[in-house]
């Protein structure tokens, strides 16, 4: 009876054994593959949604930022039309689209600082085209401004909607209108709009209204507290 205890022991033994083997290289296996996928996938995703989090405050605070800290970029303005005063010490250049509702809302700050800086600050206008009505609004407004009324074509497009008729607007603001419409007809002003555009994504502009301010770039429809700040730290230099 012992010696057929002992037999049996020993086969339970191996049967355990076996199934360990099994067990262990099933395991071996299953990491082997998550390795795998975590070299294509760059990890297994462990803290992903805190990083991404942290990402994202991380951007918005950069936009909320009133300004870059990037070196500054000069940007020609030279025969541009602008508002403000011809030898300003502070140049703003704005980079926008009549389609924006926010680059519509920062018209108020900017009427405000230049109130308030009447000597110092020269405010430049430039387009950036985010698709939709904003090419042919923008060359409205630039053949608005062959015949000395930019801003008034500007204004009224902010007012009236970019989605209306711009030809009708120019009689409003009392265009030429037979000029004007030969003027947008003839996409005059098209490459115009698209070298602003240009020139606006490489300075690093991703949405409107952003401005330069003496180089330093500026995102978003900040307060005027914002660019109090920073104007007034230019004039100090």
């Amino acid at each position: 009876m012992e010696e057929d205890n002992n037999g049996k022991q020993h086969r339970v033994i191996k049967k355990e054994s076996k199934a360990n083997v099994i067990v262990w290289e099933t395991l071996t296996t299953v990491l082997g593959i998550l390795l795998v996928i975590s070299l294509f996938t760059g990890g297994f995703g462990i803290g992903s949604d805190a990083s991404g989090a942290a990402v994202a405050e991380a951007q918005q605070a950069q936009a909320r930022a009133p300004s870059a800290q990037q070196a500054p970029t000069e940007i020609n303005v030279e025969g541009l039309l602008f508002r403000g005063a011809e030898d300003a010490k502070v140049i703003i250049v704005e980079y926008s689209s009549f389609s924006c509702g926010f680059c519509n809302r920062v018209r108020t700050t900017l009427d405000q600082i230049l109130e308030t800086y009447p000597d110092d600050v020269k405010i430049v206008y430039k387009h950036f085209n985010r698709g939709g009505t904003d090419s042919i609004t923008a060359q409205a407004a630039e053949c608005a401004g062959d015949q000395g009324k930019f801003w008034e074509m500007h204004d009224i497009i902010f007012d009236k909607g970019s989605s209306s008729d711009v030809k009708g607007y120019a009689k409003d603001i009392g265009l030429n209108t037979n000029g004007f419409a030969e003027c947008l007809d003839s996409e005059k002003y098209a490459s115009k709009v698209t070298e602003d555009t240009s020139e606006g994504k490489s300075l690093g502009v991703r949405g409107t209204p952003s401005f330069s301010i003496n180089g330093k770039l500026v995102v978003g429809a900040q307060p005027f507290a914002n660019f109090k700040q920073i104007i007034d730290a230019e004039l100090a230099k």
